[in-house]
């Protein structure tokens, strides 16, 4: 016969596994294979392309205003795109449908 305690650790067993079963988002390394087309090994068994990735400004070329010195203000752009060899951390979209690529890995 089961007690009180039991019971609650079946309950918390229960509880956790549902949680995991669910696949909450989680951080995942990777490092970047390709460039163009975007492909990033992650933990060194999975391959994503384009079609399962998502950036982050942070690892995009973008443009920006800026002003210096009370100069006129001018439209420069930030080189900052993925290379082949950078190592990332991606964020995996509850269902692992999606990885967003947050920044680069130091």
């Amino acid at each position: 016969m089961l007690n009180a305690n039991d019971l609650l650790v079946l309950i918390k067993k229960a509880a956790l596994d549902a949680v995991e079963a669910s696949q909450p988002s989680k951080f995942l390394f990777g490092k970047v294979i390709s460039a163009k087309p975007l492909k990033v090994l992650v933990e060194q068994k999975m391959t994503f392309g384009t079609a399962q990735l998502v950036l982050t400004r942070n690892v995009t070329d973008f443009k920006t205003k800026v002003k210096i010195d009370g100069s006129d203000e001018k439209e420069i752009t930030i080189y900052n795109a993925l290379q082949t060899g950078d190592e990332v951390i991606l964020l995996k979209q509850k269902g692992g449908q999606k990885y967003l690529i947050v920044d680069r890995a130091v």
